[in-house]
């Protein structure tokens, strides 16, 4: 076995190398290893081996490897390049690769050690896909034998992984810590990581000898082009060449409706500003996520300047094909891509006082610009990127112009203009504003919609009710395009594709696992961000907090389960790849991250079925595991910090489930979140949020009963949380009275709980028990006092419902009030408040209801001054965790109430003012606010103030009206409607 371009000694090695492993191997092994002749060959192997095992541990480190497979790719064709196309030695690495992952795959264990290792080696290994781009089309000896050396390590890295896992599979396979191993390779990796800078080394001598045939032979082109913008360069121009033309090679304007970025157009004048007579560089870069309109804004800048310089180059630098066609055709241009000829509109220096400018549009690669990089002294350069690590390389900090989308009222008018429509259209600019919003005000969908509807004809009122979801099905339609100024087809289903969509073209953009992960899942979130402890806060045990009851019947559960941004490291690279190809914004502040809602769509354009429905359950595990839990059914008030931050997507999800039902399936324990959120809202006063989020969570389980399909989840369990959702709306209708406050479906509940009751399960008898608990409270407020006391004293004698004690002791004493029975109420009052303060703690809300109830007993015995002292008791609680609640509201309400009975009507008025403005700004029963209008009424015609009396009977008249209420009607309520709820 012979390598011809190899010298003498570096082929010893090499064959001693493969000697040494082919010989630790049998005739069957051997034969494998030869079978797989290439990349592709290991790939599919690997992916054999993902199918055929069921561990996720397995399937995990498996997954583990795709980067490193991505590298070796890189890998395999520099050796093609360098080695002569893969002479049948460097062939057996990936027979050798993959026997290394067959034999180690067979312990979780050990295949994670050897993916280690192998991350290890790529994390430092060599860069093979910049030497296949940057040194392509050369020969260079000291390279070939430098990757020579590497490839044998390469070898004995799998030889030494082989050896060591078939030696003693017992002894070393269950090792803990797999010492023996680690000191196994580690010699080999030490060597590997020298051979690395060997390479390197070799690479940076190859690519300076590229560097100087480039200036001097292979690339005249371009180098012509870039010596002439440099008068002190080594190829020395002549000082006696004039400059008979300017030259420009500028896209034309076309028409193009330049609007909303003047503050950056003068940032960018400032920035190269070319009249202050200085002889030195100068550049900026335009830097923001793609269609905000960077090459517009540098278009304009060039365009407006056009006389300030005598030369203005525009390079397409998207990738080095077309930053090279560029160049190619702009020496065309100027007559100089021979620079023997002395062809007259060549470039020439003059008095040393030659100005150009160069843009560069659409840089997306880092090292692909320096070699195009000019060096002159006397001239401009406008680079736009969506790269920020590019942005920072090639400019100073205070010289890169950061692109957003337009705010809210650029972009109505952004919109207006490009139909050619007055502002004082209001209801054109008010479908506008509408329109822009669902856009996300980002400038090229706003250009491709308002010039789409201006060819149309129509107004904007009809295409709004034409496209009802023309943010997805119509925005990203492929035909819907423009032809930009660079005479490419531009169109939202295309722009991000560079990162977004397997199948295109640049690869080096492409996304990795867990940067597609992220942005994925971003997807479905809430689209104004994403807390980060969302990913980081997560286990596996909280993951399955009351979660499937079937877990084997779940696919992939340990995969669904496992989190790949548990390590703050891990999130924050992640963070920062997304960043860097301007998809995702880190608010540092509020630490959410957020993406544009149309680079939303667009990932869930190019998102497969199965993906949609593995990334949505994940996301559900990791809501599962950080939304607050309601232990025992206890209430959430201490938690509403961090309910809110999460409530929003809760929200998003259900959204995204009624969007994409269909790939996703029946989202159960999404049910099961919704079921904590909705209490959330609930206690929050947000009633309508908190009844919508149970009415879907409903709808999603009677259709997974209905198709029998609900896999991880027994019927069992699904007929529970049905019953949940309905305990939620239940208490809705008895904090918002309704007919029946409630009864009926507190009824439905109990029944639901009795007919789904499992054999001798006392966990079902608790709730069968909560369930009457709460049915007791409907009874109570239609009036059926002796109904809910017998339930309650029922209940009070159950162990299993200590747990919520001070409630029930709570309620009977309100059933007690409701009855006239005021010593016992007072008697148990004092209990609740005890055994309250001891579970809830003396600043809780069930503490300040409790003194509610208690102002209440005194006010029927008659003792204002002790019903006002525990009113001031409940809202110095209230005031503290819920200052804008609709029971804040009732207890100053209530307040103005006692102070009023008093007899100091006016001193009443504060309490009654602070109550309305409450009320009006919250969600409540329409006729609290009635009452508290009608009171205030009654006061200021007491006080002779008539003006107010007709202001304040107005407003109660009309929330009156809104509900079919009546003043005589709403001030009888009083105390019994509403006092029992609150």
């Amino acid at each position: 076995m012979s390598v011809l371009f190899i010298d003498t000694d570096v082929q010893n090695v090499w064959i001693a190398a493969l000697d040494e492993f082919l010989g630790s191997l049998d005739e069957s092994e051997r034969r494998n290893v030869k079978s797989i002749s290439g990349i592709d060959d290991l790939l599919q192997h690997v992916q054999s081996l993902r199918d055929s095992y069921r561990k996720s541990r397995v399937i995990h480190a498996l997954d583990r490897l795709q980067p490193i497979l991505r590298w070796l790719q890189s890998y395999n064709e520099c050796v093609k390049i360098y080695l002569n196309a893969a002479p049948q030695p460097f062939v057996l690495l990936w027979g050798s690769l993959s026997l290394v992952i067959e034999v180690a795959a067979r312990n979780h264990r050990a295949l994670e050690q050897v993916v280690t290792g192998l991350e290890e080696i790529s994390r430092d290994g060599p860069r093979f896909h910049h030497y296949t781009v940057r040194l392509a089309g050369g020969t260079y000896e000291q390279l070939k034998v430098a990757l020579v050396k590497y490839h044998a390590e390469l070898i004995g890295f799998c030889h030494d992984s082989i050896v060591f896992f078939r030696a003693g599979p017992r002894r070393n396979i269950f090792f803990s810590t797999f010492n023996p191993f680690s000191d196994k390779i580690e010699p080999r990796v030490k060597r590997i990581r020298k051979l690395t800078a060997w390479v390197d080394q070799e690479a940076a001598v190859a690519s300076d000898a590229l560097s100087d045939r480039k200036y001097n032979t292979l690339n005249d082109s371009v180098q012509g082009i870039l010596q002439r913008l440099n008068p002190q360069h080594v190829l020395q121009l002549s000082t006696t060449m004039l400059l008979t033309t300017s030259f420009q090679n500028l896209p034309p304007k076309q028409g193009q409706l330049f609007h909303g970025r003047e503050t950056e157009l003068h940032l960018l004048e400032r920035c190269l500003n070319v009249g202050d007579g200085r002889e030195t560089l100068r550049t900026a870069c335009l830097y923001g996520m793609r269609g905000v309109g960077k090459t517009h804004l540098a278009l304009e800048y060039a365009h407006g300047h056009i006389n300030d310089y005598t030369i203005m180059l525009w390079v397409s630098a998207e990738g080095s094909l077309k930053l090279q066609q560029s160049f190619s055709e702009i020496a065309h241009g100027m007559g100089i891509a021979d620079d023997s000829v002395q062809h007259p509109d060549q470039l020439r220096e003059k008095d040393g006082c030659l100005k150009w400018l160069i843009i560069f549009d659409n840089v997306e690669d880092l090292e692909l610009l320096q070699t195009y990089w000019p060096r002159a002294s006397n001239g401009s350069i406008i680079t736009t990127t969506t790269s920020e690590a590019i942005a920072h390389y090639y400019t100073n900090s205070h010289r890169t112009i950061v692109i957003e989308p337009f705010d809210a009222e650029t972009g109505t008018q952004m919109l207006l203009k490009l139909i050619g429509i007055d502002e004082s259209d209001l209801e054109e600019k008010g479908t506008a504003k509408l329109i822009a919003d669902e856009l996300g005000n980002l400038p090229l969908a706003l250009d491709l919609v308002g010039n789409y509807v201006r060819s149309l004809g129509k107004p904007l009122s009809s295409f709004w009710r034409e496209y009802p979801r023309f943010d997805t099905d119509f925005l990203f339609n492929p035909n819907l395009v423009r032809w930009t100024p660079t005479h490419f087809e531009e169109s939202i289903s295309r722009i991000w594709a560079l990162h977004l969509y397997p199948n295109s073209s640049n690869t080096n953009g492409h996304l990795n696992a867990n940067s597609r992960r992220l942005i994925n899942m971003l997807a479905f979130l809430d689209k104004g961000g994403a807390p980060l402890s969302l990913f980081q806060t997560t286990t596996p045990e909280a993951m399955l907090f009351e979660g499937p009851d079937l877990p084997d019947e779940i696919e992939h559960l340990d995969d669904l389960i496992d989190n790949p941004f548990n390590q703050v490291l891990a999130l924050n690279g992640t963070i920062m790849n997304l960043r860097d190809k301007a998809l995702v914004k880190l608010n540092d502040n509020t630490n959410h991250v957020s993406c544009h809602r149309l680079v939303r769509h667009a990932v869930l354009k190019c998102m497969g079925g199965s993906t949609k429905q593995s990334i949505f359950n994940r996301l559900v595990f990791f809501l599962n595991a950080s939304f607050p839990t309601q232990e025992d059914g206890k209430p959430l008030h201490s938690k509403w910090a961090s309910c809110e931050i999460l409530a929003s997507q809760v929200s998003a999800l259900l959204q995204s489930y009624s969007l994409h039902k269909s790939d996703i399936g029946h989202p159960i324990l999404l049910c099961e979140v919704a079921a904590r959120c909705a209490w959330y809202f609930l206690e929050l006063g947000r009633y309508s949020t908190a009844r919508q989020m149970a009415e879907q969570s409903i709808e999603i389980c009677d259709a997974a009963l209905r198709q029998n399909y609900h896999p991880g989840y027994s019927t069992w369990f699904v007929r529970d949380m049905i019953s949940h959702q309905y305990n939620v709306l239940a208490t809705i209708e008895r904090e918002q009275p309704g007919n029946d406050f409630g009864l009926s479906l507190s009824e439905k509940v109990r029944d639901i709980r009795i007919n789904n009751r499992r054999a001798s399960n006392p966990e079902d008898d608790m709730w069968i028990a909560a369930a009457e608990g709460n049915l007791a409270v409907s009874l109570m407020s239609c009036g059926r006092t002796k109904e809910a006391l017998e339930i309650l004293l029922r209940l009070r004698q159950r162990d299993d419902m200590k747990p919520n004690e001070d409630i029930y002791l709570r309620n009977t004493c309100l059933c007690l009030l409701m009855s006239g029975r005021l010593d016992e109420a007072l008697e148990l009052n004092s209990e609740a408040l005890c055994v309250a303060g001891e579970k809830r703690g003396e600043s809780s809300e069930q503490v300040a209801t409790c003194y509610f109830d208690l102002a209440n007993i005194h006010m029927r015995r008659g003792s204002k001054a002790a019903a006002l002292q525990a009113l001031q008791e409940c809202l110095d609680r209230r005031n503290v965790s819920m200052p804008l609640h609709e029971v804040t509201a009732f207890t100053l309400h209530k307040t103005g109430d006692a102070i009023f009975l008093d007899g100091d009507y006016k001193a009443a008025i504060p309490f009654y003012q602070q109550a309305l403005d409450i009320l009006s700004c919250c969600e409540c029963h329409p006729g609290s606010l009635c009452r508290t209008a009608f009171a205030l009424a009654s006061i200021y015609k007491l006080a002779g103030d008539l003006e107010r009396h007709e202001k304040y009977l107005h407003i109660g008249k009309c929330t009156a009206f809104e509900f079919g209420g009546s003043e005589g009607g709403v001030l009888d309520t009083t105390p019994g409607s509403y006092d029992n709820i609150k």
